[in-house]
């Protein structure tokens, strides 16, 4: 499964599905599932990485898993054994779903810490907002189901957006 999670580009997906397939050849029924719920042509541009590279920048290790664990405990559990599975769903669905959503919200509102990814997005967002409506309507242009857009700092620099 990392193989085809971590695949470089499309074809060497298709490569290692092939062999992913050929290994697993044995057990039908999990094939069956697999191909039903994870390899159709939305589901596999949710996970695999050749499908969504930008998504796929900034994690190359577990360490948001890690330091969200860390926070889990630090700061919900407050350093507390848990071992009562309701206390722990009562406490997801409570005190983190508030504390995420509150996050959300402060970075929708352009307040409070962000990161280097979440700040350089927030300068592209700014320079791009400075864009005059009609501007806007003359760098895009419909092409093939798609769309070309002339880049705004460079007027010779043109991107090829396509839809699915």
């Amino acid at each position: 499964l990392r193989s085809l999670m971590y695949a470089a580009d499309e074809q060497q997906y298709d490569a290692n599905l092939v062999k992913f397939r050929a290994d697993w050849s044995i057990q039908q029924q999990f094939l069956q599932y697999f191909d039903r719920y994870w390899t159709g042509e939305q589901m596999q541009r949710r996970w695999a990485m050749c499908f969504q590279p930008e998504m796929y920048t900034n994690m190359a290790t577990n360490n948001y898993v890690e330091s969200w664990h860390g926070a889990l405990k630090t700061r919900f559990l407050e350093r507390r054994r848990n071992k009562r599975l309701d206390a722990l769903a009562r406490l997801l669905t409570k005190k983190v779903e508030e504390s995420v959503v509150e996050r959300v919200e402060q970075l929708a509102a352009k307040v409070g810490r962000i990161g280097p990814v979440m700040r350089e997005r927030r300068e592209r967002e700014d320079e791009a907002s400075k864009i005059e409506s009609v501007e806007i309507h003359q760098m895009v242009e419909a092409v093939n189901g798609g769309f070309t857009v002339r880049s705004f700092e460079s007027n010779d620099v043109f991107y090829n957006v396509t839809c699915f």
